[in-house]
């Protein structure tokens, strides 16, 4: 079962029936002749319901961070002089269940940032030692990082379903953020990118250029943000490649695989 389904009886079972039809009967069939096969593909370009809530909660995620992503540009520039703060956020994500038809879900984030420092400059770094403290939380009785990591959270439920974790970063492509305080002219060139990984182990990877490269954002995917095959909503990149990391980004993937697997086995 897809760690998206909805849960409404929390536990028994997704609230729609197992995605196949009723066996059709056979009580008018002359002897001797097969049974028609029953039909269980949806209609050409359309996918199947949990497909499409599970590609709506990427989306979500995608313009979650691009927002958070866009803040984070503009109080890490508004504040470089008076308590600045550091180039890296973290992002937990969580799926509330909206409705079961359609099949929908509204996803509830808690986020943490932290005053610049050289504790938490290196990205690699910072997630290695958020994951030990998740671990001494976890060792010393229970770790859930709404309450014991975030500094930020938004409504939800007690209840509500850890689903991924996510990286607002000012280090980009372009160049670190502390390069970039000493080229750009204001918040609106300061460039960011983005990271998800998310619990069906699908990563995104999301390039958000400054005004001077005409604020575009890029997105790459291990899994469809498509909700109907062949009419995506938006431009991203299918991108296999980010199940194996690349140089510069390996590490980032492998200590925020450790800590999201932490946080999966805390949630049990």
């Amino acid at each position: 079962m897809s760690y998206l389904h909805a849960r409404p009886d929390h536990g028994t079972g997704p609230a729609y029936a197992n995605g196949h039809p009723p066996a059709s009967s056979t009580a008018n069939q002359h002897v001797g002749q097969p049974a028609p096969a029953p039909s269980v593909a949806p209609p050409a370009g359309v996918r199947p319901e949990r497909e499409v809530a599970e590609a709506d909660l990427r989306n979500q995620v995608v313009d979650r961070l691009r927002k958070m992503n866009v803040l984070h540009g503009q109080h890490a520039w508004e504040r470089r002089n008076r308590d600045p703060i550091g180039p890296h956020g973290l992002a937990f994500f969580f799926s509330v269940p909206l409705s079961v038809q359609p099949l929908r879900y509204r996803l509830a984030t808690a986020t943490r940032m932290f005053l610049d420092g050289s504790d938490v400059d290196n990205l690699p770094r910072l997630l290695y030692e958020m994951r030990g403290i998740g671990a001494g939380f976890l060792d010393a009785g229970g770790f859930d990082p709404r309450s014991q990591m975030a500094d930020r959270v938004e409504s939800m439920p007690p209840d509500a379903r850890y689903i991924g974790l996510g990286v607002s970063s000012l280090d980009t492509p372009t160049g670190a953020w502390r390069e970039m305080l000493q080229t750009s002219d204001g918040p609106l060139n300061i460039p960011g990118r983005c990271y998800a990984l998310l619990a069906d182990s699908s990563r995104i990877l999301c390039d958000r250029r400054g005004e001077r490269e005409f604020g575009a954002f890029h997105i790459s995917s291990t899994h469809s943000l498509d909700l109907v095959h062949g009419h995506p909503m938006r431009a991203w990149r299918f991108a296999p490649h980010l199940l194996h990391g690349e140089p510069d980004t390996k590490e980032t993937w492998h200590w925020l695989t450790q800590l999201h697997h932490l946080i999966v086995e805390a949630s049990r």
